[in-house]
């Protein structure tokens, strides 16, 4: 009972180091996305404008992210970044400029070795079970081993030492 437990408990921590990221990650898009908005680009009355380029959209802009309470724009970070580092990446979020596409592709890449190394510890968790799981059958192999020799045995229990021999 206690191996279940703490093979539950691991699972819930790698689950937690999941969420955790994806939140640090989603907060870190939204602050990148604001400072460049506010460092690269004019905000006219028509929209964003590039410096060099002209008219332009940003993700904040694309998804009205200025004007949701920070709790909205915490959930929509934290899905797009889930999402996004799990590779899944339905496309309803996505980077517009140039620049949030060069930092979206270093967060997939790093997103990437992070949920490799998470699924890893999930597969060696799940192997450790497997062979905890399997020390238990190779008991119950041997007990029927044992219980087929008292069977030919004319129904006499085994000698103790011949047990333990045997074990």
């Amino acid at each position: 009972y206690f191996f279940n437990v703490r093979y539950c408990l691991k699972i819930f921590k790698l689950f937690l180091m999941i969420m955790n990221v994806s939140y640090f990650t989603g907060i870190l898009w939204i602050i990148f996305c604001e400072i460049t908005e506010d460092l690269w680009y004019t905000r006219t009355e028509h929209g964003i404008q590039d410096h060099d380029s002209g008219e332009m959209e940003t993700f904040v802009d694309a998804y009205s992210l200025n004007s949701v309470s920070k709790y909205h724009k915490t959930i929509i970070s934290l899905y797009y970044s889930f999402t996004s580092l799990s590779t899944v990446g339905f496309g309803d979020f996505h980077p517009k400029s140039n620049l949030e596409r060069i930092f979206c592709s270093i967060m997939l890449v790093a997103g990437v070795m992070i949920f490799s190394y998470i699924m890893g510890n999930f597969a060696e968790i799940l192997s450790q079970f497997k062979s905890y799981n399997d020390e238990l059958e190779e008991g119950d192999k041997l007990t029927k081993f044992f219980g087929v020799l008292v069977k030919f045995n004319s129904r006499r229990d085994l000698d103790i030492t011949f047990q333990r021999q045997m074990e």
